[in-house]
């Protein structure tokens, strides 16, 4: 369902009519979508300023089959005529994006290795797929320590959509890997392999960016 809102610039509502254009393009590519790919919906007389339509996406797809288009977004124009003056004006929307799973894991601020002995902090930043923080939203993390698991807790992100986790420590060189994922969607979790640091160096305070959040076995 999309709704198209029209009123003036003062907030009367409009008296016009109001047509509306589906249709899919790429991600990132700023073209007109597809022309296979679109469908014009019949106009309508505004009420009180609102106009909606069933936007039905199996009609979006020019091989009538299934509508599978990952990472595809979702272009929404609507095209509104005044009734007292004829005049035209459009707008459009690019803020629908298809996707499988609606979550994405960043771990660049956490570190790719580990030192026995040696506590390791987990920085996590979860996004949704337009890049805005997933704020206040819980995730999985499994701990694999020699290829068995060692732990499973719960986390919630905070309001910027970040959380830190103490890791306990190993205290001989094994293979490590970190398992993230939402509940319902374990069949995109990620793994984080982690390596064992063997240098012999001072040890350096390590700098955290968040206050470490608790998690619910």
């Amino acid at each position: 369902m999309a709704t198209s809102m029209v009123r003036y610039v003062y907030g009367k509502e409009v008296e016009a009519t109001v047509g509306l254009d589906v249709g899919v393009r790429k991600t990132g590519n700023i073209s007109e979508p597809d022309r296979g790919r679109s469908v014009t919906m019949a106009r309508q007389q505004l009420k009180n300023g609102k106009a909606s339509f069933v936007v039905e996406l199996d009609k979006l797809n020019n091989d009538q089959e299934a509508f599978a288009v990952e990472n595809a977004v979702l272009v929404l124009t609507s095209t509104v005529v005044e009734s007292a003056t004829g005049k035209e004006e459009s707008s459009s929307d690019h803020s629908v994006t298809f996707v499988k799973y609606p979550f994405k894991f960043d771990l660049s601020r956490s570190k790719k290795t580990y030192r026995s002995g040696v506590p390791y902090f987990l920085q996590v930043d979860m996004l949704y797929p337009n890049g805005t923080p997933a704020k206040r939203y819980d995730f999985i993390l499994e701990v694999y320590n020699g290829g068995q698991l060692a732990s499973n807790t719960s986390h919630i992100t905070n309001k910027k959509g970040q959380c830190v986790y103490l890791i306990a420590p190993v205290f001989e060189e094994m293979d490590r890997m970190l398992k993230l994922y939402v509940r319902g969607f374990e069949e995109f979790a990620i793994e984080y392999q982690l390596k064992h640091d063997s240098r012999k160096k001072p040890l350096i305070v390590e700098q955290v960016q968040e206050v470490i959040t608790f998690s619910s076995l």
